[in-house]
């Protein structure tokens, strides 16, 4: 194993540790983040396999496997889909409405699957001599061709999706851009690899190149991905993508006032933070504005993002309810949830950073200083 070997196996051992703890991680995006585990999943079984097959093209393990990829490359593009919608429009995955998507996967099964259950012995003599024709029902080479075309064609669905949702929200456009473009990069690079080998111009250089930029595709959209709960709570995209700029979003000094107003009344006399599901689309639906105007006014009237500012205001709810000697029959877990927190951990981490101690320790001082 050389070193660019070396380098395409250890990402394997990270994709695969990290879809392990997508998969575990118990989050608000839970589903979102187990779609994005498979898909890693599947990457990294990907790159094991041409791992294997650069050491040894004539291994016994790169013999079994060989064509068993086309199945992992005709999932890539729908469960990147269900990724996507399930964050931008919250849709989670019919087996019954959505099963034309794993259609593509179902005819590769078909079309491969004669030569899958070959033994080693023929599927030696058949990867030696490429005499695929007496297993396979359509060429390899077309079935490579349709499904990397699929790829970009997912890409391009996705970016159709979020131009219509976010039609009026440049930052949360400009971020699902950035996911859609990623995987884009990442289809095109399977086209230009086919193109390669239509072409006969394939060398073990430049696979390695395609295997890299394959990788780094993954990476953007993993961390795209990953910091989408940052950008879904109103977290400025300059923060999080420090080469977009806030555009010009045509709200006045006077107007950034009044929404101020309107918005710290709603979100304070209606109790909307005591809400643990509240979302920086609920609160703009409220004021009736645009989710980015809503972001807009509380990053620049406020200095903090949506979660911090709800997040400030349930701490102040909490601070309440240790202090009062009426609530001193609660628990700690049920002043989490009373004010507005929805579980103990994420209470107990963001009351310790606000004011240096834990809530238990914050209710005996309170305690003992009325005593």
């Amino acid at each position: 194993m050389n070193i660019i070997q070396g380098f395409f196996f250890a990402f394997t051992v990270q994709a695969i540790i990290l879809a392990v703890i997508l998969f575990l991680k118990k989050s608000t995006q839970r589903y979102q983040n187990r779609i994005w585990a498979i898909f890693l999943m599947l990457f990294a079984l990907n790159l094991l396999y041409n791992v294997t097959y650069w050491i040894n093209p004539s291994s016994r393990p790169t013999i079994v496997f060989s064509w068993s990829w086309f199945l992992l490359l005709a999932l890539y593009g729908p469960l990147f889909y269900f990724y996507v919608r399930s964050l931008v429009i919250g849709k989670r995955i019919s087996l019954r409405k959505d099963f034309f998507h794993f259609l593509p996967f179902v005819f590769v099964l078909l079309n491969f699957g004669r030569l899958y259950i070959q033994p080693y012995e023929i599927k030696g003599r058949v990867y030696a001599t490429g005499a695929l024709t007496e297993y396979v029902l359509v060429s390899d080479y077309i079935i490579y061709l349709i499904l990397s075309l699929g790829l970009v064609v997912y890409a391009w669905i996705c970016y159709r999706m979020g131009r219509t949702k976010y039609s009026d929200d440049p930052e949360m456009k400009a971020w699902l851009n950035a996911v859609v473009f990623s995987f884009f990069l990442f289809g095109l690079s399977w086209l230009v690899f086919y193109a390669i080998g239509a072409l006969n111009m394939y060398t073990i250089e430049a696979d390695y190149v395609i295997g890299v930029a394959m990788v780094i595709m993954i990476a953007l959209t993993s961390y795209f991905g990953y910091i989408h709960s940052d950008v879904f709570n109103g977290k400025p995209l300059k923060n999080v993508f420090p080469f977009v700029k806030y555009k010009n979003s045509g709200l006045s000094k006077q107007l950034l006032v009044d929404l101020k107003e309107k918005l710290a009344n709603t979100v304070q006399q209606e109790g909307l933070y005591l809400d643990c599901e509240l979302k920086l689309t609920d609160l703009a639906s409220k004021l009736n504005i645009s989710r980015h105007h809503t972001s807009q006014v509380i990053n620049e009237s406020f200095g903090v993002s949506f979660y911090e500012y709800i997040n400030r205001l349930r701490i102040q709810e909490a601070e309440k309810l240790l202090a009062d000697e009426k609530s001193k029959h609660l628990n700690i877990t049920d002043i989490a949830y009373k004010s507005g927190f929805n579980n103990r951990v994420s209470f107990y981490n963001s009351f310790k950073k606000h004011f240096g101690i834990t809530p238990s320790e914050f209710r005996s001082k309170k305690m003992m200083a009325a005593s």
